[in-house]
């Protein structure tokens, strides 16, 4: 997870050419998948696998795609002070952020029924962490 954590900071520092606000974004998102693993293994007590390592791994990929947005918004925004610019990136992006969580947590929909406990599993842990992305 590190390791992906790593790329993810490079790749974006590349892309949006500021390592600082990169750095903030790893720093959510290892903050988001913090509590969905807190609300996982201590709340629902789920034990630590195979299929929960692959999760977060991948959890990883879907808390960038959020923050990318925000961070994107935020810097591209044509005002001056901090307040405007949240204001002017929500304004543009909320909707849109608010609808891929929506069809993300969705997705997840059919699978709570399932017998195969895997993606049962996998479901459980990609609606928690939606609900904090």
């Amino acid at each position: 997870m590190l390791l992906s954590s790593f790329v993810c900071l490079l790749a974006l520092a590349i892309f949006l050419g500021n390592l600082l606000v990169a750095l903030y974004a790893v720093l959510t998102v290892g903050l988001m998948l913090l509590a969905t693993s807190g609300v996982l293994f201590a709340a629902a007590g789920f034990n630590f696998g195979a299929t929960e390592a692959v999760s977060l791994t991948f959890l990883i990929g879907v808390s960038v795609e959020f923050c990318i947005f925000v961070v994107q918004g935020f810097q591209q925004s044509r005002q001056f002070d901090r307040e405007s610019r949240v204001k002017e990136m929500l304004t543009h992006l909320g909707v849109s952020i608010a609808f891929a969580a929506i069809t993300t947590s969705g997705s997840c929909f059919f699978m709570f029924f399932t017998d195969f406990h895997v993606l049962y599993k996998f479901a459980v842990v990609v609606y928690v962490h939606t609900l904090f992305a």
